[in-house]
Formats: structure tokens, C-alpha cells, sequence
């Protein structure tokens, strides 16, 4: 259990949800982790848990649309090994953030505040790491995207859609530029997870538009990250990794599910 072993990670949108779900499993794999949030309370709970099942991670104070808050969080990675390895762009607004408060799908303040937060928030991690990662010769990005880049999204607003296809364009980019420093940027992109079907809307996201014919774990999710975080995956950047059980494989215009065969 030591894929890790002496990296130093930085974990985005981590005080719960996926993004704790990454830092607890990367930290179970020996590296050592920042808890980075905006939410203090809750990022300092992922932090004891971690701290107790014999893992090391720090609590950074993060508003990813804030440059200096960054650089703050990378000081804060810097202090455990002397390293940042690896960046975990996880931090997002979803669509159903608004869908109560705000539920015109093109409305600007929508728009600003998603990408602000989804696409910028990403590239000012991106920009805050790669200078030292190209320092030390190398390190691993991990963008989190969504099958919203790849696929349109019924229940989908063009915000999140277009925050979460920029943050694709964005990895294969970065991937190519800075390939050559040794810094690999692949991005992931979850399908139709627990909290998705639950949020206003979308309870009933029918399975058999999924192939797998369930919803995915954030667990499935961070087995994910750690592949791309590790050496494992040595010689992969600027690949798309699908989690979606199979979604967007599946074509039907008819609403007809996919039937095992003999």
C-alpha cells in the first residue's frame, strides 16, 4: 500500500464528497496530503481522519478563484516533503447548485460564477504548481471533469458544460506543453454519481441508461486518481478517463435499454 510513498498531493474541494474521498485513499497510499477547501470545519474533520488511520495531511484554506490563496496552499504542500507532486483539481460547481435559486439555465450570473469557479479555479492550480513541478523535474495533474465535456446532458446547463469541456481542452493543452518538463495533465470525467441522482430533478435518472445499470462511488472515483497520481501511469498524459459505467457508450433514441446476451 505504498504507491505514494514520500509524494506530497494536493487535493482541491476535499472537506467532502469525491474530493475526500481522493484524499483519504491517496493518503492510505503514503502520500502526504492538503485537505484544501473553502469549508474549514469540515476540511479539519478529513484531516483528523486521516491523521488517525495513520496518514499525514494538513488543512489548507482555499478559494480556488483566489491566486494568493493558492500560492498560500502550495507553501503549505512545500512544508511536509519539500515537493507537490501531484494537484488534484477536484473543487466544482455543479449544475444543480442553482437549480432552485437560479433556474434559468442561461442566466450570466450562472455562467460567471461556474466558470469562475470550475474552469478558472483549475487553471490558477495548474499555474500556482507547474513552476515548481517543472523545478523538481516532473509531477501529475489530475483535472476532474465530467461526461458534460464529452456528451450533452439532458439535465445539463451550458455553464457546467462549458467549464468542464474548457477544463478538457485545458488538460490536453498543458499536456503538450509542458510534457517535455516532465509533468503529465490527464483529466477524469465521472458519470451519474449518488449525490447527482439525489439533487433536485434527478431522482429519477433511470439505470438503464447506464450500461453497469447503477449509479457509480466516489471511491470508484478516487481508484481513478490514484492510477493517474502514481507511477502506474508513468506514460499516460492527455487522456480523457471515462467513470461512467458505460454511459455515454450507449446510443438509443428509442429510450430502449441494452439487453444481456447469450
Amino acid at each position: 500500500m505504498s504507491r505514494l510513498n514520500g509524494k506530497t498531493v494536493i487535493v482541491t474541494g476535499a472537506a467532502g464528497g469525491m474530493g475526500a474521498a481522493d484524499a483519504r485513499l491517496l493518503a492510505e497510499h503514503g502520500a502526504a496530503v492538503v485537505v484544501a477547501d473553502v469549508q474549514e470545519e469540515s476540511g479539519a474533520k478529513v484531516v483528523a481522519e486521516i491523521r488517525e488511520a495513520g496518514g499525514i495531511a494538513e488543512f489548507a484554506q482555499l478559494d480556488v478563484r483566489d491566486p494568493v490563496a493558492w500560492e498560500q496552499t502550495v507553501e503549505s504542500a512545500l512544508k511536509l516533503t519539500g515537493k507537490v507532486d501531484v494537484l488534484v483539481n477536484n473543487a466544482g460547481l455543479s449544475s444543480h447548485s442553482f437549480d432552485t435559486t437560479k433556474p434559468d439555465p442561461l442566466d450570466l450570473d450562472v455562467w460567471n460564477t461556474i466558470l469562475g469557479v470550475n474552469l478558472t479555479g483549475a487553471f490558477n492550480g495548474c499555474r500556482a504548481v507547474i513552476p515548481q513541478m517543472t523545478a523538481q523535474g516532473g509531477g501529475s495533474i489530475v483535472n476532474i471533469a465530467s461526461v458534460a465535456a464529452i456528451v450533452g446532458v439532458v439535465t445539463g446547463i451550458p455553464a457546467y458544460a462549458a467549464s468542464k469541456g474548457g477544463m478538457r481542452a485545458m488538460s490536453k493543452t498543458l499536456a503538450v506543453r509542458y510534457g517535455p518538463a516532465g509533468i503529465r495533465v490527464n483529466t477524469i470525467h465521472p458519470g451519474v454519481l449518488p449525490s447527482m441522482k439525489s439533487a433536485p430533478g434527478r431522482e429519477n435518472v433511470a439505470l438503464n441508461g447506464i450500461p453497469l445499470r447503477r449509479v457509480g462511488q466516489t471511491d470508484e472515483i478516487a481508484k481513478a486518481v490514484l492510477f493517474l497520481a502514481s507511477a502506474e501511469s508513468s506514460y499516460i498524459t492527455g487522456v480523457d478517463l471515462v467513470v461512467d459505467g458505460g454511459a455515454i457508450s450507449q446510443f438509443s433514441v428509442q429510450g430502449t435499454a441494452a439487453t444481456p446476451t447469450d
